[in-house]
């Protein structure tokens, strides 16, 4: 079915850097057979951090759905909003409020994840010997629509985050998303109670 994944992130270091390349977040069984979907922030080789990589899995050990993928400078410390959108027939990606790239010549059927890992964020979280592509940077305002967001509305949330920020949230909300995860908690620590003979 249809969904949409939108978030902010901050690379820790610049694309150029392999250090920058990352999973985000990731909804997928990696291990034999691949179904899901992940986000890299990652060039089309997997070696530097200078683009952005949709890619979604159907069921099989090796073979890709396909890929949507935008090549461009990622600096670090500089805010991103990224949303990837499946339609059912074409991945998109959206930064910064702009349609970056969509991809509509894929082969085969997208299957969605079983796994009980279920959704990850900040990592591609497999197990095993395979590396988790963890992500060397921030992600905030973190939501999963279970329907594919207009263009209309990927535009009206980076300009309500950056001209009305206080708004953002109200924006999100209105548009029903299965989750959303803000970051924004406050740290509550445990406390422990000591008793003393």
């Amino acid at each position: 079915a249809p969904f949409s994944v939108e978030f902010w992130a901050k690379p820790n270091y610049p694309g150029s850097s392999t250090a920058a390349c990352g999973t985000p977040t990731a909804f997928i069984d990696y291990n034999s057979p691949r179904r899901g979907w992940l986000i890299y922030q990652s060039d089309s080789t997997l070696n530097y951090g200078n683009g952005w990589i949709f890619r979604l899995y159907r069921n099989s050990s090796t073979t890709l759905l396909g890929d949507a993928e935008i090549q461009m400078p990622v600096n670090a410390n500089v805010w991103y909003h990224i949303v990837c959108v499946w339609d059912g027939a074409a991945a998109k990606i959206y930064t910064n409020g702009v349609l970056a790239v969509s991809a509509n010549k894929l082969t085969g059927t997208y299957t969605a994840a079983t796994s009980a890992r279920s959704l990850t964020i900040g990592s591609r979280g497999n197990t095993g010997s395979a590396a988790v592509y963890e992500y060397p940077g921030s992600i905030d305002e973190y939501a999963y629509y279970t329907n594919a967001l207009g263009a209309s509305d990927i535009a009206a949330h980076y300009a309500a985050a950056t001209t009305n920020a206080t708004g953002y949230a109200n924006q999100v909300l209105l548009l029903s998303p299965a989750g959303y995860w803000r970051f924004n908690e406050k740290f509550n620590p445990t406390t422990a109670a000591m008793f003393l003979a």
